[in-house]
């Protein structure tokens, strides 16, 4: 899983290999969060929450519905928080890119 966050001028990218199964979430998101907490300057508490969210539902989604279409609850849930969520297939996998702004 790559995350990234981009702030002005500030960007940061984690790269980390997930456990397989129910327990990726948790780690996406643990992993979201100790990278926000270093950037809390350039990161408002409220999007940094969101952000979370995000990262959490879209790996729990990764997890269920890998060799399906993206679906369910959690991707409505990204749509309401996200500016913007892009969905790409390759011979890889799938890559999903979801935009927060901050206000």
């Amino acid at each position: 899983m790559d995350t990234a966050l981009a702030c002005p001028g500030r960007p940061a990218t984690v790269h980390m290999q997930l456990p397989s199964g129910p327990q990726a979430p948790r780690h996406a998101r643990q992993a979201a969060a100790r990278l926000l907490a270093s950037r809390a300057e350039f990161c408002p508490r409220g999007v940094a929450e969101d952000v979370q969210l995000v990262v959490s539902e879209l790996v729990t989604n990764a997890v269920l519905h890998a060799n399906v279409p993206p679906g369910g609850r959690g991707l409505k849930i990204v749509q309401a928080l996200a500016a913007d969520l892009h969905v790409s297939s390759s011979a890889s996998g799938k890559q999903i890119v979801a935009a927060l702004i901050r206000p």
